[in-house]
């Protein structure tokens, strides 16, 4: 199960190959792609914390839970009068950033 969390973020981390190199981030296929592959990734983590019954990796799944919900936060289509389209993308590919830090850090 580790490794099906560890594929997990690894793919919000590869996600932000495709937010560093977007033209225009208020396509609405870019936007599109952002909340498919937000509901994708709900739907992959409940269905590895549905087959876990393993204590040890408590703090794995906890961690993990965490940082889905702030990337589906995040990748929500925000307001363009509150965010605009630019601070949306950074935020994202910022937080992409974090998780592979802190994925280097623990390895």
């Amino acid at each position: 199960m580790k490794n099906e969390l560890n594929n997990l973020i690894q793919e919000i981390i590869t996600f932000s190959d495709v937010i560093a190199f977007i033209d225009n981030p208020a396509d609405p296929d870019f936007q599109n792609a952002c909340q498919l592959f937000s509901s994708y990734l709900k739907n992959q983590f409940y269905d590895i914390k549905s087959k876990s019954h393993v204590a040890s990796c408590k703090e794995n799944i906890k961690w993990v839970e965490n940082e889905i919900a702030k990337f589906s936060d995040l990748i929500s289509l925000p307001d363009n009068s509150t965010t605009p389209y630019i601070q949306w993308t950074h935020n994202l590919f910022q937080h992409c950033e974090e998780l592979q830090l802190h994925k280097e850090a623990i390895a």
